[in-house]
C-alpha cells in the first residue's frame, strides 16, 4: 500500500529547499530549449557548421 498523502506533507514542511530545486531544474530545462533553438536556427541560417 502507498501513501502518498503523508509523504507529500513531510516534503512540504521540509522547507524551502525543495522549491529551490524545482526552480533550478526549470531554469536549466528553459536554458537547455533557448540552447537548443538557437543551434538550430544558427544551423538553418547556413552559418553555422552542417548548414551547406
Amino acid at each position: 500500500m502507498m501513501r502518498f498523502p503523508k509523504k507529500k506533507r513531510a516534503l512540504e514542511g521540509s522547507g524551502p529547499r525543495w522549491w529551490l530545486w524545482r526552480l533550478a531544474a526549470e531554469a536549466a530545462r528553459t536554458l537547455l530549449a533557448v540552447i537548443r533553438t538557437l543551434l538550430w536556427l544558427w544551423r538553418e541560417s547556413g552559418d553555422g557548421p552542417g548548414g551547406r
